[in-house]
């Protein structure tokens, strides 16, 4: 499914509009395509909870897409896409619960996401959100639950 940086911008999220490979995530052991083609990345946790539709398309859901970012996104764009997400009614219970998921010795992004969420302040409106995202930084805003499509589960 797709994952990372592709999956940011299917998601919408702040920092990659521009992103252009095609990253996938895929069960140990599995080989999608001809190297180059894509970016392919491997993991032994993926579980259906992880996968959303996203018109259509099986993509890592979004606290699971953050949780993965940090490593191959880059602190800036995934900063930008943190603050997105919760402008978008993500709360820093789910992200955090995605990070905790995903953490693994070994694997950094969890912890990048953990460490950014625990270095936020309290955000109360979304100009507070907004600002922090002009100045790179990621904030937490009240946690106001919001419906969406797109946390749905893949069903097989």
């Amino acid at each position: 499914m797709i994952s990372h940086g592709a999956a940011a911008r299917l998601h919408g999220l702040d920092g990659f509009a521009d992103h252009q490979p095609v990253d996938l995530l895929c069960h140990k052991g599995a080989w999608p395509g001809r190297p180059g083609e894509v970016i392919t990345h491997f993991s032994r946790g993926l579980t259906d909870a992880d996968v959303v539709e996203v018109d259509g398309i099986p993509v890592l859901s979004v606290p699971a897409t953050l949780a993965l970012l940090a490593p191959h996104g880059g602190a800036g764009p995934t900063s930008r896409a943190v603050v997105s997400a919760l402008r978008a009614g993500w709360t820093v219970d789910e992200l955090r619960a995605g990070a905790v998921r995903w953490r693994r010795r070994g694997r950094p992004g969890p912890g990048a996401l953990l460490h950014a969420l625990d270095a936020i302040g309290q955000a109360s409106t979304p100009s507070s959100i907004s600002s922090a995202a002009a100045h790179g930084s990621t904030v937490r805003p009240t946690t106001d639950s919001v419906s969406s499509s797109q946390r749905s589960p893949v069903h097989n």
